[in-house]
């Protein structure tokens, strides 16, 4: 996945039109190419398949086109940006999906743990914690392993979910586990039509 490049709007302007960002990005070379890639339903805004050449963005709006992005923003507003790492591609890819980092959302943190007796040992003692949100063990008949799934409802900003899963890690190593990555759902209301975005550790098998 290609990392996602900015585009500020001129000063006193508020929207840019679509095709336009194609052109200025150099998606595109030339403005009737465009119009015909946004017409044919090849280019998609916040997620979303956008068939008007002339669709306004606005500051945050996210436009992607044969795997290249672009996102909107305001002139001198500060301009996104995330280390290009697997929690920054992984976040980068969410963004890409439409979904909203800026608003709080359920986050899946993974243990993994090579013996039942330490897995539910850990579990216990998040079970106890008053800050490991909610947890369930299971076992994964693939790896042979045992998981703990610990569910935190945040905010997913980088730094945020980095120093999560050194919290996380540290705690696992004391009961001879590690941490194995972390996912969202994009359907945050409990609804079966859901993508698992889980951002795997070496040897992952989800």
């Amino acid at each position: 996945m290609s990392d996602i490049e900015q585009i500020e709007l001129r000063e006193g302007d508020e929207f840019i039109e679509l095709y336009k960002v194609l052109k200025i990005q150099g998606m595109i070379s030339a403005g009737a190419e465009a119009k015909q890639v946004i017409a044919e339903g090849l280019v998609t805004v916040n997620g979303e398949v956008e068939t008007r050449k002339r669709k306004k963005l606005v500051s945050g709006d996210l436009v992607t086109f044969n795997c290249e992005s672009a996102v909107v923003v305001g002139h001198g507003e500060e301009l996104m940006s995330l280390p290009d790492d697997d929690n920054g591609k992984m976040l980068l890819a969410m963004a890409e999906s439409g979904m909203d980092l800026s608003q709080p959302m359920d986050v899946d943190f993974f243990l993994v743990f090579d013996e039942q007796r330490d897995a539910e040992t850990a579990l216990e003692d998040l079970v106890n914690s008053d800050s490991a949100g909610e947890v369930e063990l299971m076992f994964n008949e693939e790896t042979t392993k045992h998981e703990i799934i610990v569910t935190l409802n945040m905010v997913p900003e980088y730094e945020t979910i980095v120093a999560q899963e050194a919290e996380l890690n540290s705690f696992a190593e004391d009961y001879d586990g590690i941490t194995d990555g972390w996912g969202v759902m994009q359907n945050q209301e409990g609804d079966d039509d859901f993508a698992d975005d889980h951002e795997c550790g070496e040897g992952c098998s989800h």
